[in-house]
């Protein structure tokens, strides 16, 4: 006889007795009492007899139960997912795939044994594959034929012996596969479309869009920190002190947490010291394994493994080195732009984050800190270690250099502010990084805009130091990181401390550029603001302002920037005088202001930081004198512009609001009032650090909340805010 086979398609053509035509993948055929059976595909050719051996698997078969050690007693947690995994496989009928997915050594593979382990009684065989690739999963399967019939051992080739484990599992059910570190959806997709009946559990560091419709996924995420030190206690029984910490700094990651506790008891030394070591030798540390220990199931090489299946795409490990030296969480994707076209990054990130390698939420991406830690200290095909941190610092500086005249910049600056911080961290005292100084002073700025002063602090010191010890203490790059610092002392309300910064500024600009340089100019202007700002000042400061502004206007011209921000201070007195004699200097003062100020405002355009610093002090003088209506129109208007100009995320909108919440309560607009506040306590969360000032402002914020809402509103604002 002769035949095809449904489905057939041209290119298949049968002649004679016995023979078929088929195309693709048909599994195992006979056609004749005496034929030979023929897997094609695979060009599989089996004799009758074997043929009969394949066959012959037999439908009810011993309790065959085939799981790694991993199962056994050092599994803690994960109650969450075993219940989630019991609940995807209590589902009757059909064929049940579930895919547990992660970062590799998250223990994908340990929950799956131990959920394995714990339900093999319901399931019959209980078969565990490494499915890493195609000929791993043919050799399991293989294997699987062995155990269900061990009279084929030796008897058949192993494409034989993997058919008939297709042939059986297909036509049972009650049987559960577990395809442990599947590298790629299409690598098993055949065997699930042959196998309609049974129960897979895949164990994959890939979470990309090619399981859909194929899988259900669970996402396995990190130990809680309990759990993570209640595995490292199962396996070091030693000294306690600093394991907490050191499950911490290790992101609860279960490999690293069981590599770091082995560690520890092999060598007999303490968390804390095995914490001290990781900061000073991480990728020694991290490659390192016990005594006959599995050298493939690192923490350095699993990942390093992962990467390796990246090698096409060379943009993907570049850019996770580059991420390396920033934060672990919060990462704009508008950082990389500058690295490639947007296809070319967005396919990199995509496969990074289909591995298992980062996170990507929308526009902002994480890493776990390990994988940094690992791609810190290891030489790669992107590029070494330094050419990495040289970019992250580089891109940083682009994004603060555009965040700095941007509207809505203050977001993008205060996040770049926190990642150059985190990047400091990882820079010598002795770097010949000259670039990063500036990137400093930058970040420097942003964290003191928002109010986050202890940390302003020390960055601009890192960019005052790195700076002077590479080009010296008379370069323009010292004196103008020095002027970010003088600026931050005097924000952080350090006023003695800003009258040091710049009276050592003033010296230095003058020998350096000389005595009639602007920035000299401006170093000594700002030094009898600063020392004007300090309790009680003496007479003698207020006339040095009044010589170093005449010396201004003379040499620099009465609209040039320098004078104009010195006008600031001058403003702030006439307002001053207003508010302590309203009668007798209340109308001159405002009268000065508003003069000054129309003839000021032309040089200057909206939204600009001097204007508005001029703007609040009329502003606040009208207040004074009792012009409340006034007072509110200008208030409003000045935020307006910088709404228009910077956007509501930016710290100087905010403050210029707060303010506005101050002028609608002397007003008794205690409805605008109470409406702005809610809303400014909810900014204050988003765009403020946790700082002495920031905890003032939300007091007074929630006063007015509190206090406009109460049953005698019109004493409160008699009273004042």
């Amino acid at each position: 006889m002769s035949g095809v086979f449904e489905g057939w398609r041209p290119g298949a053509t049968a002649s004679g007795d016995g023979s078929i035509a088929a195309t693709g993948s048909i599994g195992l055929a006979q056609a004749g009492d005496n034929s030979t059976a023929t897997l094609v595909g695979t060009a599989v050719t089996l004799t009758p007899e074997a043929l009969a051996l394949a066959m012959a698997l037999p439908a009810q078969v011993p309790r065959t139960v085939n799981l790694p050690d991993r199962a056994g007693g050092l599994f803690v947690g994960r109650e969450r997912e075993l219940r989630l995994l019991d609940e995807a496989f209590e589902q009757a009928g059909g064929v049940v795939v579930h895919a547990v997915h992660g970062l590799g050594g998250i223990g994908k593979s340990t929950l799956a044994a131990h959920w394995a382990g714990r339900r093999a009684a319901d399931f019959n065989p209980v078969w565990w594959i490494t499915a890493e690739s195609r000929p791993d999963l043919d050799a399991g399967l293989a294997e699987l034929a062995r155990a269900l019939h061990p009279t084929l051992v030796g008897t058949l080739a192993e494409e034989a012996l993997r058919e008939a484990t297709l042939q059986w599992l297909s036509a049972h059910e009650g049987w559960l596969l577990i395809l442990d570190n599947v590298s790629d959806p299409a690598d098993v997709d055949w065997l699930l479309d042959r196998t309609p009946n049974g129960r897979f559990l895949i164990t994959t560091r890939h979470s990309g869009a090619g399981w859909r419709g194929m899988a259900g996924l669970l996402d396995l995420d990190l130990l809680e920190l309990p759990e993570a030190v209640r595995l490292f206690t199962r396996i070091y029984d030693g000294p306690s002190d600093g394991v907490e910490e050191l499950c911490a700094e290790l992101g609860r990651l279960p490999l690293a947490v069981d590599q770091a506790a082995a560690y520890c008891r092999e060598a007999e030394i303490t968390p804390r010291t095995y914490l001290e070591w990781l900061a000073a030798y991480p990728g020694r540390l991290f490659a390192a394994t016990t005594e006959g220990g599995d050298t493939e199931r690192t923490v350095a090489r699993v990942w390093r493994m992962t990467l390796d299946r990246l090698a096409d795409t060379p943009l993907a490990e570049r850019i996770l080195r580059i991420m390396a030296w920033w934060a672990p969480e919060g990462i704009p994707r508008e950082l990389l732009a500058d690295l490639a076209d947007p296809p070319a990054v967005t396919d990199a990130l995509r496969r990074l984050s289909a591995h298992s390698m980062i996170r990507v939420r929308g526009d902002v991406i994480s890493v776990h800190r390990l994988v940094q830690a690992v791609a810190r200290t290891s030489e790669g095909a992107a590029g070494g270690v330094e050419e990495a941190r040289r970019t992250a610092g580089e891109l940083l500086d682009r994004a603060m250099t555009r965040a700095q005249t941007s509207r809505d910049g203050m977001r993008l600056g205060r996040v770049c502010a926190d990642h150059a911080e985190v990047l400091a961290a990882h820079v010598g005292d002795d770097s010949e990084e000259v670039d990063v100084s500036r990137l400093f002073a930058m970040a420097s700025a942003f964290l003191g805009a928002t109010t986050a002063f202890g940390r302003a602090l020390a960055l601009g010191e890192r960019a005052v130091a790195l700076v002077a010890r590479k080009y010296g203490p008379d370069h323009v790059h010292r004196l103008a990181a020095s002027r970010a610092l003088a600026s931050v002392c005097e924000n952080a309300g350090e006023r003695d401390r800003a009258v040091a910064e710049y009276m050592r500024l003033a010296v230095d600009c003058e020998r350096v550029l000389g005595p009639d340089h602007p920035s000299t100019i401006q170093a000594r202007l700002r030094l009898c603001c600063a020392a004007l700002n300090r309790p009680d000042p003496p007479r003698a400061t207020l006339r040095a302002l009044g010589e170093q502004l005449e010396l201004a206007v003379r040499v620099l011209g009465p609209g040039h920037p320098v004078v104009l921000e010195a006008l600031v201070p001058v403003f702030t007195l006439f307002r001053v005088s207003a508010e302590v004699r309203p009668e007798e200097d209340g109308a001159m003062a405002v009268e000065t202001i508003e003069v000054a100020l129309a003839g000021t405002a032309e040089r200057l355009t909206p939204g600009d930081e001097t204007l508005a610093h001029m703007k609040w002090e009329l502003a606040a003088a009208r207040m004074a004198v009792g012009d409340v209506a006034g007072a509110v129109a200008v208030a409003q208007e000045l935020v307006d512009e910088l709404r228009q100009r910077w956007g509501d995320a930016d710290t100087r909108t905010f403050t210029a609001r707060v303010n506005l919440v101050n002028v609608l309560m002397s007003a008794r607009e205690t409805d605008r009032a109470r409406q702005l506040a809610s809303v400014l306590l909810a900014d204050s969360e988003r765009l403020l650090d946790d700082s002495p000032s920031t905890r003032a402002v939300r007091k007074r914020l929630s006063a007015v909340l509190a206090r406009t809402t109460g049953p005698d509103v019109t004493r409160v604002t008699e009273e004042g805010f």
